[in-house]
């Protein structure tokens, strides 16, 4: 079985806490569940990739917060910002689309 990377540790156990603090399922499963976790830099940043700007705003001005609280007290350093790219429509791939 596959061991998970330090950075999808990090936002598998920040994806429970979001769970606990959205406490609406259908709200979780279509704005959270989707999300990739795509880096995790020296700098702190934590990049979460998502499908296209909309989803991007829409977090940022709903639940940037709370995804920022939840991925620091997930990694257990505070210093992190999280930020979003876009992400492919083959998010196999994982590669980030240029704006």
């Amino acid at each position: 079985m596959e061991q998970l990377s330090h950075k999808d540790k990090i936002w598998m156990n920040a994806r429970n806490i979001l769970r606990v603090v959205i406490n609406d399922e259908s709200l979780y499963n279509r704005w959270f569940s989707p999300i990739k976790v795509l880096s995790f830099a020296n700098d702190d940043s934590f990049v979460l990739g998502v499908s296209d700007d909309f989803f991007a705003e829409w977090l940022e001005d709903n639940y940037l917060d709370e995804i920022t609280k939840a991925v620091r007290q997930a990694s257990g350093i505070n210093s992190i910002n999280v930020k979003f790219e876009i992400v492919s429509a083959h998010a196999e791939a994982q590669i980030p689309v240029t704006k």
